[in-house]
């Protein structure tokens, strides 16, 4: 059995990010027992996701709600991944975003207005970034927060695996980009430049490439333009 934490806080985009990861490892036949942990202020709560062995693969997951001791309280930001969603209010200003929130996260998702410029979202991510926090992604569109949620639940499928073990990949990730990233990542490690001409050699979206190396735990390096 394996455990895996994160926090969901902020707005009911927290409670759509639990929805996506569990109906994910459901379509994936990951089985899993699903708990909230505590209520923080209505609206957040410490998601804990237990991975049983894969041999019972098939069975839907459980959505539970469990009690914990007062000491699994204490802890239980300890081994989490932090996740925190917020709304950016253009008038409200950046100041409000921290609010109510202590850092650092792993991932911070931000909804935007689709007029806010990249100019204003660079110092939105630079201002969330002070506390921390690892990871600012934004959307303002539906296809724009699938792929904010899909970065986060990759790193889930990260954090069930071993290195030696087989990841479960998501079925726009073929095999053969597996077998290719496995055997060219240095170090956990790839240039952006072989990224882009892995996607074209496989004929792939860089974003599929990009997101096996999520999940893989194989990290970009020399990359210039943000694409991943």
């Amino acid at each position: 059995m394996k455990e895996f934490k994160f926090l969901a806080t902020g707005s009911t985009t927290a409670w759509d990010l639990v929805n996506y990861v569990s109906d994910s490892l459901e379509y994936l036949r990951i089985p899993y027992t699903l708990e909230v942990e505590e209520q923080i202020g209505g609206d957040a709560a410490v998601i804990r996701v237990s991975f049983s062995d894969r041999d019972s693969a098939g069975k839907n997951g459980e959505r539970l709600k469990g009690e914990r001791s007062s000491q699994e309280k204490e802890n239980v930001y300890a081994d989490a991944l932090m996740v925190c969603c917020l709304r950016f209010e253009r008038e409200k200003g950046a100041q409000t975003l921290r609010d109510g929130f202590e850092g650092p996260f792993d991932y911070v998702i931000v909804e935007i207005s689709s007029s806010v410029d990249g100019v204003i979202q660079i110092g939105l991510e630079n201002f969330l970034k002070e506390s921390g926090s690892k990871k600012v992604l934004f959307w303002s569109d539906q296809k724009e927060k699938i792929c904010a949620f899909e970065k986060v639940f990759d790193r889930v499928l990260r954090g069930i695996f071993t290195e030696s073990e087989v990841a479960i990949m998501p079925e726009d990730i073929p095999e053969q980009l597996v077998d290719r990233l496995r055997n060219e990542a240095v170090d956990r490690k790839l240039t952006c430049t072989r990224a882009h001409e892995i996607a074209r050699e496989l004929g792939l979206p860089v974003r599929v490439v990009g997101r096996a190396c999520d999940i893989l735990g194989i990290k970009i390096v020399e990359c210039e333009l943000g694409c991943f």
